[in-house]
């Protein structure tokens, strides 16, 4: 096989890789560039390809006066929930020493689950589907007169906490880290969809772009952000927004987004998995 050139299904699959069910498809990828690679090379073996602009980039907080505190207090603690791979690594870098104790650890999703133990944590519970609602159900039974806390992005759904809160769990809240703008993409995105504004025509690179993926509700409005509302408009108009949860998609449609597909499975795995349906069926 020449350099470069796409296997065909027979081949990939002689060759121990996926068939290439989404050969010739250009692939838009929001995420940071950091957490892109998975997601990225799932679609690159299937054929893909995979153009990647960030929307958001990962930034510590402020302080990190708040989580040292609560981390120096966790014997205190009857739960630990862990929200994101992010949290996960944020936790895991502001220990000095190995923990001599883990509260009951609750893990979202199974990124966060795959990071807290590959930092060599412990994950008692793994709540699914990967969203707030699931750990509420499973937690607020048993919550009364717990401690628990919760360890998360600076800006996040309240739902959770509040209903713990509701179901009498003690819930602290922390910062780990701080989802921003990752103003340096404004420029390739917008040349990635350029366009007459007035009459809808656009570069002709951007009609080919086939899909764009959206991990998370940041992802979406920083997407927006960057673009502008009509831009973002002309080009899910020619192209397929691909969800990854109930969550992302909902801030998709308060912009005026129909996502064309959600994953199933809330991870990147999952949304993999949509992005190959959307294309053969």
């Amino acid at each position: 096989m020449a350099p470069g050139e796409l296997m065909d299904a027979a081949d990939s699959e002689d060759a121990g890789l996926p068939p290439a069910t989404l050969r010739g498809r250009r692939i838009l990828v929001t995420r940071t560039r950091a957490q892109s690679s998975t997601l990225a090379e799932a679609l690159r073996v299937r054929g893909a390809e995979v153009i990647e602009i960030p929307t958001i980039r990962i930034e510590p907080p402020q302080s990190f006066a708040a989580l040292d505190a609560a981390l120096a207090r966790l014997r205190e603690y009857d739960t630990l929930l862990v929200t994101s791979a992010n949290t996960a690594q944020a936790l895991a870098s502001r220990l000095a020493t190995p923990w001599a104790h883990q509260p009951f650890t609750v893990a979202i999703g199974p990124a966060t689950r795959d990071a807290l133990l590959g930092y060599g944590l412990r994950v008692d519970l793994e709540p699914r589907p990967s969203v707030a609602e699931s750990v509420i159900a499973a937690l607020a039974p048993t919550a009364a007169g717990k401690r628990m806390l919760l360890v998360r992005a600076a800006v996040a759904r309240e739902l959770l906490p509040e209903a713990l809160r509701a179901a009498g769990a003690r819930v602290d809240v922390v910062e780990a880290y701080r989802t921003v703008l990752a103003g340096e993409s404004a420029a390739k995105l917008a040349e990635l969809f350029a366009g007459d504004e007035h009459s809808g025509d656009q570069h002709p690179g951007a009609a080919e772009i086939d899909a764009v993926t959206f991990t998370s509700s940041s992802t979406v409005e920083n997407f927006v952000a960057l673009l502008g509302e009509g831009a973002a408009h002309r080009a899910l108009a020619r192209s397929r927004a691909c969800s990854i949860g109930p969550i992302t998609s909902d801030t998709l449609r308060r912009h005026g987004f129909e996502p064309a597909i959600e994953a199933e499975s809330h991870d990147v795995a999952g949304l993999v998995r949509a992005i190959e349906a959307l294309f053969h069926t």
